[in-house]
């Protein structure tokens, strides 16, 4: 029973989680799947420029017909008294009265008539109808397609030329930035140039696909969204350019980081590293050595010296002091004794061992109860030399030298000239066979 109910238990469990597993999925994915105008971040639309709604659907007019039309797919339907692609300019008064042509100026948003001959003033109202001597039946070359015919002349509206309008040309001759195709009448614009006429100004990698920023073309230059940054808001940029400090990797969170070189510090590297002695964003101003370490270790003089407090020493009274200082036998580091001269203690106040014989003999120097012994004396207290063996051994075939030569000698005499030597080991030698040899050797030393 009780195996049964843990069954159901974990099968509840199970169904539940694919549930919320599905709902989250459901949760995080866009309608439409944004429909291919931006793209889908945790399930909601994030729209290129041009393109709004819930699911990137509805195209943008530009500038919002500038609230002077309506907007319908992408293009401006223009309120009465405006004119332009984005209804951003006032038309011509009483629309040049048919006697001539609205000129917009883009450039400059201005809007004027240029009036066909005969007619003249702001609105091309001033003329006369009936001019004497002028043909009334002028005929002009193919009724001059979608120009206007007078006295026999073609007028072409923008974008037409040639004796009957027939020729198309390119929207402000390309601006001198590109070449014409007569026939389409079409730009080609040379780089950085695009636009109708080539009077726009591209950005760099289009601001990353217009994802993340949009481009302002009469300038060329991206205006990055929150959260990104350069000249291409890219999302692999740091914001500042790590002011020149430092170098841009990604984190392991997926976003760019500042690495900062040496002596810079901060989110975007612009806070300099200053010396103990120095502080402020650049360095500028002067205090003490790491400001005495607070208040507790030192205070600040006028010349910007530390005055440290007792117990504290050093430039910035960081260090602390070591009792009796260290007894004048070791140095003092931070507050502990290094012991010199063969002293130990925490303050190296005990002095070395005495040797057995502090005097070593008179023929060496007693250092922490060792006695090191001068050139041809050895022993323990530097009693024994070769001519003090000659000595004891004079006469005396019996006399043991092996105490002499220590574990790893034996004591021989020579029997040619009667002295007494000591024959050492494999890897050892000296006149007692005291020293190791990295060498493996056989060494005897007369004695």
């Amino acid at each position: 029973m009780l195996i049964l109910m843990v069954l159901l238990v974990l099968s509840y469990v199970e169904v539940h989680a694919v549930r919320s597993m599905r709902k989250q999925i459901e949760e995080e994915s866009c309608p439409s799947d944004c429909s291919g105008n931006g793209f889908c971040l945790h399930g909601q639309c994030i729209c290129k420029d041009g393109f709004r709604g819930s699911s990137c659907s509805k195209a943008m007019c530009a500038d919002d017909c500038n609230h002077h039309g309506v907007c319908q797919d992408g293009i401006c339907a223009c309120d009465e008294g405006y004119v332009g692609s984005s209804c951003g300019f006032m038309a011509c008064p009483q629309d040049c009265n048919r006697n001539g042509y609205c000129h917009v100026d883009t450039e400059f948003g201005l809007t004027s008539c240029s009036c066909f001959p005969g007619f003249s003033g702001q609105n091309c109202s001033v003329g006369e109808v009936d001019i004497p001597g002028r043909p009334v039946d002028s005929i002009c070359p193919n009724e001059c397609g979608e120009g206007e015919c007078v006295e026999g002349i073609c007028y072409c509206p923008p974008g037409l030329t040639g004796p009957a309008c027939e020729q198309v040309t390119c929207p402000f001759g390309c601006s001198g930035r590109g070449s014409c195709d007569s026939e389409l009448g079409v730009c080609t614009c040379t780089e950085p140039y695009t636009g109708v006429g080539c009077r726009e100004i591209k950005c760099p990698d289009d601001c990353t696909g217009n994802f993340y920023g949009s481009c302002d073309t009469k300038f060329g230059v991206c205006e990055c969204k929150p959260g990104f940054f350069g000249d291409n808001c890219s999302p692999d940029n740091c914001e500042s350019d790590c002011n020149g400090h430092g170098e841009c990797l990604n984190h392991l969170s997926g976003r760019p980081t500042c690495h900062c070189h040496d002596g810079w510090d901060g989110y975007l590297c612009d806070e300099m590293i200053c010396d103990p002695e120095h502080t402020g964003k650049n360095c500028e101003e002067r205090i003490c050595h790491s400001n005495c370490t607070g208040p507790d270790h030192g205070t600040c003089g006028s010349d910007f010296t530390c005055e440290c407090k007792e117990g504290w020493t050093g430039p910035g009274c960081s260090l602390r002091t070591c009792k009796n200082d260290c007894s004048g036998h070791g140095q003092c580091d931070d507050g502990v004794c290094t012991c010199t001269d063969s002293f130990t203690g925490e303050i190296c106040d005990v002095p070395p061992p005495p040797c057995e014989d502090p005097l070593c003999s008179s023929k060496g120097t007693c250092v922490a109860g060792e006695c090191f012994c001068k050139d041809g004396f050895f022993g323990k207290n530097c009693q024994l030399s070769r001519v003090n063996l000659l000595n004891i051994h004079d006469g005396d075939d019996s006399y043991d030298c092996d105490p002499v030569c220590g574990p790893q000698g034996s004591c021989i005499q020579d029997g040619t000239f009667g002295t007494w030597e000591c024959q050492c080991k494999d890897g050892y030698t000296g006149i007692s066979c005291d020293l190791a040899v990295t060498s493996v050797e056989t060494s005897a030393l007369i004695l």
